[in-house]
């Protein structure tokens, strides 16, 4: 989910929201924290059979914010591995300013050979998209499932970010992200969908206020870096993208074109979806994953 650098400082509030306490992780799933490049990466697992499969989230959330019915779909026929950035759901203090989606790539190949998964596929939404394009680089994917991912341009991919009245409650921001988010949502909808969350209490699903800044600036500066488009055009790692036909953050018909040139492609349309795809098909999505 990825709103632009210029906007950061209008989640000042939102922080503030967050530091709310407490925890409610979702039982199904085993919450583990592995070492890696020196850091402490924190990681759900869910499901003992099939092939694995890496989450990789967007832009200022967190693995909390995947849906569990989603999960659930993978974990039934795969070993699936929800992978936060590093200094998110960890103890461990960090640079923010240092994060870059390299930096998440390189965390995230280490995660998988320290893990030892065979032939893993990678599914990376938004900006974990384009973790997931950059860990291909240096590491040997089954597949990537890009879904609404960012693209390496020097084009406006990412619509500006929506303007909005004051946070007054936790309800106001969850409604305002999945306004954003969710095709043809309404506020009515708001319980039903926060109960969809793998952990919904509201501090653990966004990081905190200087990650989300940090990784605004490594998304614009990895989508603007030619080197990057480069290689998006020869990579040979195959990719299924899916795009949503009423996505409000992702430009989808500049999408389209960007994707015509990557060399190994499947696209995938869907109609009723709005920017989180595995929340509004993600069963259609889940039902295309490699066996």
């Amino acid at each position: 989910m990825y709103y632009g650098v210029s906007n950061m400082r209008k989640l000042g509030l939102l922080t503030l929201i967050l530091n709310l306490s407490g925890v409610c992780f979702a039982s199904e799933l085993d919450s583990k924290i592995i070492n890696v490049n020196g850091h402490q990466i924190h990681y759900y697992q869910s499901g003992t059979k099939g092939s694995p499969v890496v989450l990789l989230t967007g832009y200022a959330t967190t693995s909390n914010f995947w849906p569990r019915d989603f999960v659930d779909c993978l974990a039934s026929s795969h070993q699936v591995y929800l992978i936060d950035y590093r200094g998110i759901n960890t103890s461990e203090s960090i640079v923010a300013s240092e994060l870059t989606l390299k930096s998440m790539a390189d965390d995230t190949n280490a995660v998988v050979i320290k893990l030892k998964l065979k032939n893993p596929t990678l599914i990376g939404w938004s900006m974990g998209g384009g973790v997931a394009q950059e860990a291909s680089k240096s590491y040997n994917y089954r597949q990537l499932y890009l879904l609404a991912s960012i693209l390496p341009t020097s084009q406006q991919l990412v619509y500006p970010f929506k303007p909005h009245g004051e946070f007054k409650s936790e309800s106001d921001i969850l409604n305002y992200v999945f306004a954003n988010n969710l095709y043809g949502y309404e506020s009515s909808q708001l319980v039903s969908q926060q109960q969809r969350f793998i952990n919904p209490v509201l501090k653990s699903l966004f990081p905190n206020a200087n990650i989300i800044a940090a990784e605004g600036g490594a998304v614009s500066t990895w989508q603007y870096e030619s080197e990057n488009v480069v290689a998006f055009k020869s990579s040979k790692t195959p990719a299924q993208f899916w795009l949503a036909q009423h996505d409000e953050i992702i430009n989808t018909r500049l999408a389209e074109s960007l994707i015509a040139n990557y060399p190994h492609k499947t696209i995938h349309y869907i109609d009723n979806s709005g920017h989180a795809l595995a929340w509004q098909a993600g069963q259609e999505i889940c039902a295309n994953i490699v066996p």
